[in-house]
């Protein structure tokens, strides 16, 4: 009886020994998991509720030995975000957009566009994620930070509703393919807007120069020919959009000498034509000309004479009449001015019986306004 039991209980303890070594060899053998990539970036160029957006995706591999590997990239959107399931809506770019300097960059300012060019392969609505493969294995640098564009903006990525924080994954994979590295991101939703609007005013502007408040003939007038003086320019610099007109008032309608008791009058008006001055013949004048600055369109034809000052236009001539009311010389049409202008040129003919005096004068008054 004592050898039966015995052997009884080797029997068991067998059977227990059994069992425990089955259950051993069929435990599943621990898989390696994912190394953590170094950086995760995903970059929404519309960051507002309900719309549709692209964006970039940026990553810097983990593992030297495992990248060669890499054929896949996967791009988990947060759960809010609804894709489209048409493969040829998430077109791809690995060419870093322009920037203006290095101080202003579009992706991270270390970062390269992706070695090859990425397809869209599958997009899976339950895990929202997109799975984009590039042809060859690449040799992804564990010291470099590789970028891509999803480039469609109207169909490929809605972002939902509002939400602070929203959490993504990035994931390379090999060709099996088995997940290499991997990494959380987070973007956020806005419902405020993440626009910023800049309001300016620009004022009227309106400014009104002149060369000199004084123009004489320098010398005695002669009775044999027709005397001038050397001019005065008014300029203009405005931004009213319509341009500027110009105006002349005279004082004393002609050089006036209190001693003597003469005025040298003005030649009177012409019909929209100068006038020309006779050697030995009293007469008195007004003549304009362009003086554009050579840096605005009032440079070219928007600048004009009034025809009855124009000597310019009509050669030989001296001028027009100076009248007790303003009468306009010339205008800027058009356009915003910068410094352009009118010279302002007075001719003067005597008789040889003109009353000799020191006294002769006058006063011309000029005026502009901008057509705002």
């Amino acid at each position: 009886m004592r050898l039966w039991s015995s052997q009884r209980g080797l029997r068991i303890g067998f059977a227990v020994s059994l069992v425990i070594a089955t259950f051993v060899s069929f435990a599943p053998t621990p898989s390696l998991a994912a190394a953590n990539l170094n950086d995760t970036m995903v970059r929404l160029t519309n960051m507002m509720q309900n719309a549709y957006t692209s964006g970039s995706v940026c990553l810097q591999p983990t593992t030297s030995e495992a990248v060669d590997n890499s054929d896949y990239i996967l791009v988990q959107f947060p759960a809010n975000f609804t894709l489209s399931t048409t493969l040829s809506n998430w077109t791809t770019s690995i060419t870093a957009p322009s920037s203006p300097g290095s101080g202003s960059n579009y992706w991270p300012s270390t970062a390269v566009g992706w070695p090859v060019a990425l397809t869209a392969t599958n997009v899976n609505g339950t895990s929202n994620t997109v799975t984009f493969h590039y042809a060859s294995a690449q040799n992804l640098s564990i010291s470099q930070i590789y970028c891509f564009d999803w480039t469609n903006s109207t169909a490929a990525a809605y972002t939902g509703v509002f939400t602070a924080s929203e959490e993504g994954t990035l994931t390379l994979e090999d060709a099996t393919p088995t997940a290499i590295d991997t990494g959380n991101y987070a973007v956020s939703v806005l419902s405020g807007g993440n626009q910023i609007v800049v309001n300016a005013t620009v004022p009227p502007i309106f400014q009104f120069t002149m060369t000199g408040n004084t123009d004489g003939f320098g010398g005695n007038l002669s009775y044999s020919t027709v005397n001038a003086t050397g001019g005065v320019t008014a300029n203009i610099t405005t931004n009213a959009k319509g341009g500027w007109i110009m105006w002349a008032e005279d004082s004393n309608q002609g050089l006036r000498s209190t001693t003597a008791s003469k005025t040298i009058a003005s030649v009177g008006w012409n019909g929209d034509v100068p006038s020309t001055l006779t050697a030995g013949t009293e007469g008195y004048a007004l003549g304009v000309t362009k003086q554009p600055a050579g840096t605005t369109i009032c440079s070219a034809s928007n600048l004009s004479v009034a025809p009855e000052y124009d000597t310019t236009g009509h050669a030989g001539t001296n001028g027009g009449d100076v009248t007790a009311n303003f009468s306009e010389i010339g205008q800027c049409t058009g356009a915003p001015s910068a410094n352009d202008g009118l010279k302002l040129v007075e001719s003067c003919t005597i008789a040889a019986t003109t009353p000799a005096a020191t006294d002769y004068t006058d006063i011309i008054t000029v005026v502009g306004a901008g057509n705002f």
